[in-house]
């Protein structure tokens, strides 16, 4: 699947903590580059994103807050893809994944990061998807509201049975 959907802190072209530009996406950046990264953000898909002299990469193999050695491995105009090589500053919201498979399957994704910050960033998603359909018009944005209502529902009763501490 190459189109990617940004979250929406994700492609703001702000300034941020870690220095990232404010400037159009750099040419800088070249296939099988190595970079240091920190981790700002998960785009929509699972892959976390950071910025290099404003040019949004999306990383494979990392979260929100790390900071990683990654080589990338696809460049086009308006992004790069990346693999993390390394954890070199782990993020607060990784934990043990109990599955000592997960560096190489990585079948199970996100099973080295927080819970709740999962929900966190999958809430933040599903509310961004609600307010970009609901700018459209007619009947298939009336599709995507009640489909955004669902989902939202879904991660509701997600959240509600964390806290009582019953499984779904």
């Amino acid at each position: 699947m190459e189109s990617r959907e940004l979250t929406e802190a994700g492609i703001s072209p702000s300034s941020d903590q870690h220095g990232s530009s404010t400037e159009a996406p750099s040419s800088t950046v070249r296939k099988g580059q190595r970079l240091d990264l920190w981790i700002e953000d998960l785009a929509y898909g699972g892959k976390a994103l950071a910025k290099v002299d404003g040019l949004v990469v999306f990383v494979d193999n990392a979260l929100p807050g790390d900071r990683v050695m990654a080589s990338v491995y696809r460049r086009r105009k308006q992004y790069a893809e990346a693999r993390a090589e390394q954890v070199l500053t782990p993020s607060p919201s990784r934990v043990p994944a109990p599955c000592v498979h997960v560096p190489v399957c990585g079948g199970c994704r996100f099973q080295d990061f927080d819970y709740e910050e999962q929900l966190r960033h999958k809430q933040r998603q599903v509310e961004g998807s609600g307010r970009r359909s609901s700018s459209t018009t007619g009947t298939r944005g009336s599709t995507r509201s009640r489909a955004t209502r669902a989902a939202r529902s879904r991660w509701a009763s997600i959240a509600a049975a964390t806290t009582t501490g019953r499984s779904t």
